[in-house]
């Protein structure tokens, strides 16, 4: 069966090159009457209204997340130079792989989420052949409905919803980061997106290695240091830097999302804009044609009844001239007779 729009000559050459093919017309999608192209007109402007608040809210919100971003890295910067993450062994099939990624719950903000979901589904199908066990954390609506219908079973806690909660804390931070501390791994990658400009960000991986891993790479770290306390002096510092990681990447992700949203949302109400001057010159010339031809069926209207009247009174005219000779021709034969 052939689905073709409209058209004769198409359905004829069609049927011409294949007779036994079954043609199915279906009516081409035009703007043909006025109706049809004011009602479109009337949902752009709608869509133009809704892209043009959520980019002054995007705006508003943008500049003061900016402000919330230098303090972050300020905070986050030291702390990662002073102990960084320390590489993981070589991969094994008894050992366990974590990836985490951090997106947003909201749309509209072009290809932010879309980034993340790629990366993270390039990395989970290569760490499936190295690793026996993967276990997916995700935070952020829009990677968990990417990730879960290809890697459903690796899923080990998904959390969402930010939005419904105040601004993003370190405290908070610091409860979510016992998700990744309670999940005893070998290897791991963060992915996020960094803010790089009001026009840019850029895609983030971040290796992350298990508690053993931190604990051999602390002695390197602190050799200028003395380090008083017990053994869990260091599960705490290492409890610590992975909360200060996490909260770096909530805080680059906020920022990127709202980058990318002002952006998306700007050129939105362009292309709306564009496509209403489209619509309206379409909508002005059938218009304009409309008017046309009740002005010609009125001309034409006015011009017939004009010419009744004067083929009426032409007739009339006739008649009584008519009326008149035979009067004069019986007055005639009168006289003669």
């Amino acid at each position: 069966m052939l689905r073709l729009a409209s058209s004769p000559p198409a359905a004829r050459v069609a049927q011409a090159v294949s007779p036994s093919v079954q043609l199915v017309l279906v009516p081409a999608r035009d703007f043909t009457s006025e109706k049809a192209l004011h009602t479109r007109i009337k949902s752009v402007k709608g869509i133009q209204k809704i892209t043009k608040a959520v980019y002054m809210v995007a705006s508003a919100k943008l500049r003061k997340q900016q402000a919330r971003l230098e303090v972050g890295r300020t905070f986050a910067e030291p702390i990662e130079n002073l102990w960084s993450a320390p590489e993981s062994k070589k991969p094994q099939k008894d050992q366990k792989f974590v990836l985490v990624s951090v997106t947003s719950d909201r749309g509209l903000c072009g290809g932010f989420n879309s980034s993340v979901t790629r990366e993270a589904k390039k990395v989970l199908n290569d760490a499936i052949k190295k690793y026996g066990k993967i276990d997916i954390i995700t935070f952020g609506e829009k990677v968990k409905v990417g990730l879960e219908r290809g890697f459903g079973e690796h899923f080990h806690t998904t959390i969402s919803d930010f939005g419904k909660l105040p601004a993003r804390t370190f405290r908070q931070t610091g409860m979510l980061v016992d998700f990744i501390n309670n999940n005893d791994f070998d290897a791991g990658v963060m992915l996020f997106n960094r803010f790089k400009n009001l026009a840019a960000y850029d895609l983030t991986s971040i290796p992350m290695a298990g508690k053993a891993e931190w604990a051999a790479a602390a002695a390197d770290a602190f050799v200028d240091y003395e380090i008083q306390g017990n053994i869990d002096t260091i599960d705490n510092l290492i409890e610590f830097c992975q909360a200060v990681r996490l909260w770096s990447a909530f805080v680059e992700t906020d920022t990127s999302e709202l980058s990318a949203r002002t952006s998306a949302m700007q050129g939105a109400s362009t292309n709306t804009k564009e496509l209403l001057s489209t619509l309206s010159l379409q909508y002005n010339k059938l218009r304009q044609a409309r008017i046309t031809n009740e002005l010609i069926e009125i001309i034409s209207g006015a011009t017939a009844s004009d010419a009744d009247e004067d083929e009426d009174s032409l007739e009339y005219w006739m008649s009584s001239q008519q009326k008149d000779e035979v009067a004069e021709e019986g007055a005639e034969q009168g006289q003669r007779a």
